[in-house]
């Protein structure tokens, strides 16, 4: 196997890696998102029923850490929808390019992608 060849290979693995990846992480997310909310709301429901002043105060600072969570998530969405796809193009557009460079026999050059210093030919 040649040089480009294992570069082919690598790249289509990552590339298949990622796709597993984000789809795992978007039902993460989804079910993490609705659970969190569940249970605010259950909290909710039951400090309406106590009349304690350090359990509105415990509520407030559970609905703070909350809106810091639907933060963090919304940005790990936005990871998810742009820049996995963004990647996934680009590394076809490698892929792409490596076996054009395979097909025209001219992976006797430096490498297109790492993997160090190209060895002097000499």
């Amino acid at each position: 196997m040649t040089r480009v060849d294992a570069d082919i290979v690598a790249l289509k693995e990552l590339h298949a890696a990622l796709s597993r990846f984000a789809y795992a992480q978007r039902e993460v997310l989804a079910r993490a998102g609705g659970q969190a909310e569940d249970a605010l709301t259950e909290l909710g429901e039951r400090a309406s029923r106590l009349q304690d002043e350090r359990t509105w105060r415990w509520l407030h600072r559970v609905d703070e850490q909350f809106c810091v969570y639907q933060a963090a998530a919304a940005r790990f969405r936005l990871l998810l929808e742009e820049g996995v796809p963004y990647a996934q193009t680009t590394l076809a557009e490698l892929i792409t390019r490596l076996e054009a460079t395979r097909a025209t026999g001219a992976a006797a050059g430096p490498p297109i992608l790492g993997g160090g210093v190209a060895e002097d030919q000499s």
